[in-house]
C-alpha cells in the first residue's frame, strides 16, 4: 500500500470516529445503533487509543455502553495513556455507567 493510500485510510478512520464520537456525545442512541447496524466497528480507535466504548463512559451514556457491549465493544481497551472505558466511567464519577460496563462483561463473558 502506497503511503498517500495509508495516509488517506487514516483520515478516514479519523473521520468516522469523530462522527461516530458526536452522535455519542450529543446522546443520538439510534444514530450509533444504525452505525453499529450498518457494519461499523464497534472496536473502532482513534490515533491516540481512544475506543467509542471509552467517548461512552467519558460522557455518561450508560444506555449506549450497553448497545456497544452487545455488539462486541471490547471493554478491555486501553488508550494511550493507559485509561478503560470503567476506569473513565470512575473518574467522571459516573458510577452506574462503571457498573453497566462491568456487568456487561460478566454477561457477556468478556
Amino acid at each position: 500500500m502506497s503511503l498517500d493510500a495509508r495516509k488517506k485510510m487514516v483520515d478516514e478512520t479519523e473521520e468516522t470516529f469523530e462522527s461516530v464520537h458526536r452522535l455519542i456525545k450529543h446522546g443520538d442512541r439510534l444514530g450509533v445503533r444504525a452505525w453499529v447496524s450498518g457494519g461499523g466497528d464497534v472496536n473502532l480507535r482513534n490515533k491516540f487509543g481512544w475506543s467509542l466504548l471509552m467517548l461512552a463512559a467519558l460522557h455518561g451514556r450508560t444506555d449506549m455502553i450497553e448497545d456497544l457491549m452487545e455488539a462486541g465493544a471490547n471493554a478491555y481497551l486501553a488508550n494511550d495513556f493507559g485509561d478503560t472505558a470503567v476506569g473513565l466511567a470512575h473518574l467522571k464519577g459516573f458510577t452506574r455507567t462503571a457498573e453497566a460496563i462491568e456487568r456487561a462483561m460478566v454477561r457477556h463473558g468478556v
